[in-house]
């Protein structure tokens, strides 16, 4: 009994914790095969349902709200722009449901407060977007793919699900993962902020004035081709840094963990000086170690 009561709290905890970020009304229950969810949100008696096509000068920005399976993001110069999920005829309350008002293109992954029993892989969203607007993604236990993204901004916050990108450029962009990991293969941005848990972040190049990551039980792998700051907290995570040409100022505070690299460098006091120190670089751990590489 002891048993079942821990794993029953566990349980409510995890709901609740989707709840909060998805900013929706969560109902779970279990079936052999199917996946269970249910959300509420504003506005749904104006929401239309199922495949669309929209014109890119009718958006200056997209939500996605998404509950499971895959969201898959192609960037497109197509006068028609198509919205379409990977699943067969399904009913109005398990279809996507969409609304496009003031500019806003908001896509959810069903019918207002109501319970439904789906398949995953009967929604894996694919959604086509034009260039230069502001995306955001909201998923739980889905996963966020795309390979090639130019956007004024870009947020993407999933609970229980990997955020896979290949280039990905934007004035701000904003990553966060609960249980899972953020992969890109190269930013350029101005502001790049990522923050996880029981996740891992790896960029291979980035290249932006400020660089702001934080992670809880995961590591950190950074390939800096240009940037002016760079902050790193990790609690339980190693981070490797490849260094930008003009090299950096590394400062390095660990409770538990020592710096490691084969790189030439200068000490000045706390700090390691490689190159022409030219990147301001603060990394802080609570246990990890702190690996330097030179390009």
């Amino acid at each position: 009994m002891k048993h079942y009561k821990k794993w029953l709290t566990i349980l409510l905890a995890f709901s609740l914790t989707a709840v909060l970020l998805s900013g929706c009304q969560f109902h779970m229950s279990f079936g052999i095969g199917d996946f269970v969810t249910g959300e509420s949100y504003p506005d749904a008696e104006r929401y239309q349902t199922g495949p669309f096509t929209y014109a890119p000068d009718q958006v200056k920005s997209i939500e996605i709200y998404w509950r499971s399976g895959e969201v898959e993001i192609e960037e497109s110069d197509s006068a028609e722009l198509r919205v379409r999920e990977s699943g067969g005829t399904m009913s109005e309350e398990t279809a996507m449901h969409y609304l496009l008002e003031d500019g806003i293109l908001r896509v959810r992954f069903c019918e207002s407060d109501v319970n439904i029993r789906v398949n995953p892989s009967d929604k894996r969203l694919t959604i086509q977007v034009p260039r230069g607007i502001d995306l955001s993604v909201h998923t739980t236990s889905a996963t966020v793919k795309s390979d090639n993204l130019t956007q004024n901004s870009i947020l993407i916050s999933a609970h229980s699900g990997s955020t896979d990108l290949g280039t990905v450029a934007a004035d701000n962009l904003d990553f966060s993962s609960s249980s899972g990991a953020v992969h890109v293969d190269s930013v350029k941005s101005q502001a790049l902020e990522c923050n996880t848990t029981s996740g891992s972040v790896r960029i291979g190049a980035v290249e932006a004035d400020t660089i702001e990551v934080d992670t809880t039980s995961g590591s950190v792998d950074l390939g800096l081709s240009a940037a002016s700051q760079v902050e790193v907290h990790t609690t339980s995570g190693r981070t490797t840094l490849a260094l930008p040409e003009g090299g950096g100022e590394v400062s390095f505070s660990a409770t538990s963990g020592t710096l490691h690299t084969d790189a030439a460098c200068e000490r000045k006091g706390d700090l390691y000086v490689f190159g022409g120190g030219e990147s301001q670089i603060s990394v802080e751990s609570t246990s990890g170690n702190l690996h330097i590489q030179e390009k």
